[in-house]
């Protein structure tokens, strides 16, 4: 039974190896029937893609208006696809673009659009879900310049020195602020805050861009951008000092009594706080607030005093720190002064620096001329007190007649009394015959 059983198994065995081919050639047409079947019964089929990043570029008259879509919105999108099995088996969200329709936004605020999602070229698939849509916020990208102020807050100074603040150089003077409209509408004011620092002398300094709103309060980390990242702050530093303010007298002829006028003339305020940009201001012991030709002080003048604009007489770069416009001039004890008229004849007329060359002659016989002090001074004096002096130094040679300014003056020693007034005479000049 054994050998019967092992023969028959040799008997199967060589039949299953001689039609083995014939086998597997028939499960392989098996299979393809199988597929050629489902393809037809089944055309297509049905796949979902996830995670399709969302454009959101703005359109040619969005960025004509400076609109952009903020951040924040959902921007990738889910889609249902259908088409053959060989074509989408291998589809992904590389395969697909999506983008916002942006077409009607116009300006800024909050849209619903749709998500336009299309297959680039090698995804053969139809998309088969409803056109999603998005919620987006829209916002203007502005640009604005402000002018820039400095704060010194950081900056020590020595106790006999001050910030010239007026002449401050900010480097650059401006600054371009670009960022979303709400933002850029709340800056009130930009600001170089600058470093620390102990200054004795101008000085330029590094600074950072502090930005505040309008209510004055410092913007922490504003997200927006700056055309600049260095600002740099010139610090005029000047010295200062307290100086005596004085009126100076001019032109005064060398025997009047100079220190009897002083003497009886007041200035207010008495002292001047003012700041130099160098140490020049060391040198001085007293500051001349004005400079009057005594002719100019007219008995007008003596009488109700003179006001002098401080601004007009401090040097070029110095700074009136004590905040007075003006100083005054006043005189005491002239109750006694007044004003007198003398007229002048050529006989006291004298003519110096001639031309050499021509002849000169004097045209002019007399002058009126008007004498201030103290009245028992001048109703004691004639005209023949007073010389006029024909200076011709300087005056320009040629034949006719000139007016020339001339010179007044009173006869004696320490004389109280001047003239007053500009006088001129008239010369006539002749050139001599060769």
């Amino acid at each position: 039974m054994k050998e019967r059983l092992l023969s028959l198994f040799r008997i199967y065995s060589k039949a299953f190896v001689r039609n083995l081919q014939t086998i597997l050639l028939s499960l392989l047409s098996a299979i393809f029937i199988w597929f050629a079947i489902s393809l037809q019964i089944f055309p297509d089929i049905p796949a979902h893609v996830d995670n399709i990043p969302v454009s959101s570029a703005p359109t040619n008259a969005m960025e004509a208006g400076g609109l952009y879509v903020k951040d924040g919105f959902v921007n990738t999108v889910s889609i249902q696809i259908q088409g053959k099995r060989y074509d989408i088996g291998g589809i992904d969200k590389d395969d697909f673009s999506a983008k916002l329709d942006l077409s009607g936004v116009t300006d800024t605020g909050v849209y619903v659009v749709d998500v336009k999602v299309v297959p680039l070229e090698n995804a053969k698939c139809e998309i088969i879900s409803p056109v999603r849509t998005a919620t987006i916020t829209v916002e203007r990208t502005l640009s604005k310049e402000f002018k820039l102020t400095a704060n010194l807050s950081g900056i020590k100074i020595d106790s006999d020195m001050s910030v010239d603040n007026a002449n401050l150089v900010i480097q650059p003077e401006t600054v371009v602020i670009t960022g979303e409209q709400s933002v850029i509408d709340t800056i009130g004011k930009a600001e170089v805050r600058l470093a620390e620092a102990t200054l004795s002398a101008t000085a330029e300094v590094k600074g950072t861009l502090v930005l505040y709103n309008k209510d004055g309060a410092a913007i922490e980390s504003p997200d927006v951008t700056v055309n600049g990242t260095s600002f740099v702050v010139r610090v005029p530093i000047h010295k200062v000092r307290e100086l005596p303010l004085s009126f100076l007298i001019t032109g005064a002829p060398q025997n009047f009594d100079l220190d009897g006028l002083y003497g009886k003339m007041s200035v207010s305020p008495g002292n001047l706080t003012v700041s130099s940009p160098d140490n020049s201001i060391d040198n001085l012991e007293t500051l001349s607030a004005a400079e009057i030709p005594l002719s100019e002080l007219t008995y007008e003048y003596l009488i109700t005093g003179i006001r002098e604009p401080l601004a007009d007489h401090l040097a070029e770069g110095w700074q009136n720190l004590s905040n007075v416009a003006s100083a005054s001039i006043s005189f005491s004890d002239v109750d006694d002064y007044s004003k007198m008229n003398f007229t002048v004849t050529a006989d006291n007329f004298f003519i110096s620096n001639a031309p050499s060359g021509y002849e000169v002659a004097l045209l002019t016989k007399e002058l009126n001329v008007q004498v201030v002090g103290p009245s028992a001074f001048i109703q004691g004096i004639s005209g023949e007190d007073i010389t006029v002096s024909v200076n011709l130094l300087g005056v320009e040679s040629a034949d006719g007649v000139k007016q020339v300014g001339v010179t007044c003056r009173i006869g004696g020693t320490k004389v109280p009394a001047w003239t007053v007034g500009s006088y001129q005479a008239d010369v006539s000049f002749t050139a001599k015959s060769p």
